[in-house]
């Protein structure tokens, strides 16, 4: 039947996944030596092409049309037909593994380690210079100390975690697919104005916007958990994070594409980039894709990651009446801190009169301090049978209407910024059936 709606065009995808899975814990010397592994397997196809609606009355298919071709009523002679341009089915394994041990040499100390590897088990995205990226792959591993005294009220935990990964989807980079496209967009239309103009025409079907802009992660850091119950009815909580990450291989596929593309982008130096405009296209690919883009990936390059905090902090504390006038109120309190973050960076002026940015200088926000509250009450309903407890949560208990600012431009001057949630009132009902 006709596909519905208002389009004339759609995907047809095929997707076969087969997993096997196994888990294992092994306990020593009266529990206080716990091994765990853990391994998953999966094979995964996949097959997917888009469609084009073609006029049923026509002798021929129209050519450059897309892979598979849409008849009004049915598939083009009853079956999907393919073309040069399909993108390949897709075969692949993947395999995640996971391994730890904790050791308890004292009662009240214990030590831990954990390494994991995964692969994902789907397709990555396409790449522009032809078939499909690498799926998203990476290892990681923690190990640290728990200590525990006074019969368990009082608590610490050290974490040291260092992971990667590889082919990750970049979303600081990911607009650079978008003005490549604009630019073959205009390739097009020139050519279809200006019989002059001879180009070759590019292979990547530039509206698929599963396109994949990637790069590479390596992050590690240290986490902090202390946690008092100080009373039995009075719990506290201290929590502290380190992180540092650093970005490499950034846009690899891009950078290839672009250096291809680049010789015929600059036979229609003389044109536009859009009609009555003044930019031509060559000025416009060069600051919009490499300035706004590959140059600024190339001086990121193994750099620390500027959109990551490097410090936060949580802290939380709660009490629970169990006697006189507030017998079965509850109430608490949370502070969460954020330490800076990048918003914006002034540029260098190079000798050739152009800029790039100062990765080396950047421009912080004043970081983030969030303080919220909740006060609860348990009681019994329909003849003491239902335990509920109500709930009422403020968030931004003091209402901090202060502007956040996100941008700064190349000057330090910030011009935007976010306003911040006001107080806000939840209300729960938790009922225990």
């Amino acid at each position: 039947s006709e596909p519905s709606g208002a389009f004339n065009s759609g995907t047809v995808g095929e997707t076969l996944t087969v997993g096997k899975m196994l888990a294992l814990q092994c306990l020593f010397l009266d529990d206080r030596l716990v091994f765990t592994y853990g391994r998953r397997t999966d094979a995964f196809k996949f097959k997917q092409n888009s469609t084009t609606l073609i006029d049923p009355t026509a002798s021929t298919k129209p050519a450059g049309s897309r892979p598979w071709y849409w008849n009004q009523n049915t598939w083009v002679d009853n079956v999907a037909v393919p073309n040069a341009n399909d993108n390949p089915a897709v075969s692949r394994t993947a395999r995640n593994q996971t391994k730890g041990v904790v050791v308890f040499p004292l009662r009240w100390l214990s030590a831990f380690y954990n390494e994991s590897g995964n692969a994902g088990s789907g397709r990555g995205g396409i790449d522009p210079n032809g078939g499909y990226a690498p799926p998203s792959a990476g290892t990681g591993k923690d190990y640290g100390f728990t200590i525990q005294l006074f019969k368990g009220r009082l608590a610490l935990k050290v974490n040291k975690y260092e992971s990667s990964q590889t082919n990750n989807s970049s979303a600081a980079f990911d607009g650079v697919k978008y003005l490549v496209k604009s630019a073959e967009l205009r390739m097009e239309e020139l050519a279809l104005g200006h019989p002059e103009v001879a180009f070759k025409p590019t292979t990547w079907n530039y509206n698929d916007n599963t396109t994949a802009v990637t790069s590479d992660f390596v992050s590690h850091g240290f986490e902090y958990t202390l946690t008092a119950n100080i009373t039995p009815h009075w719990r506290t909580s201290f929590t502290a994070a380190k992180t540092a990450s650093v970005e490499s291989n950034i846009a690899p596929s891009w950078h290839k594409y672009v250096a291809a593309r680049m010789p015929e982008w600059n036979k229609l130096d003389s044109y536009p980039m859009s009609e009555g405009g003044t930019q031509s296209i060559k000025d416009c690919v060069s600051y919009n894709i490499f300035y706004k883009y590959l140059d600024r990936a190339d001086l990121l390059e193994g750099q620390p990651t500027l959109n990551v905090r490097k410090w936060r902090a949580n802290f939380v504390t709660g009490y629970d009446f169990t006697k006189g006038f507030p017998k079965n109120v509850g109430i608490g309190g949370a502070v969460r801190w954020r330490s800076k973050g990048v918003i914006g960076l002034p540029v260098i002026l190079r000798s050739d009169g152009s800029t790039i940015p100062d990765i080396k200088h950047p421009y912080y926000d004043d970081g983030l301090t969030d303080i919220d509250g909740w006060i609860s009450y348990k009681m019994r309903l329909w003849n003491e049978k239902v335990p509920v407890r109500f709930q009422l949560n403020v968030r931004n208990i003091f209402d901090d209407r202060k502007l956040l600012p996100q941008v700064a431009l190349s000057t330090g001057e910030r011009v935007l910024f976010t306003a911040q949630t006001p107080r806000l009132f939840i209300f729960s009902a938790a009922f225990d059936l």
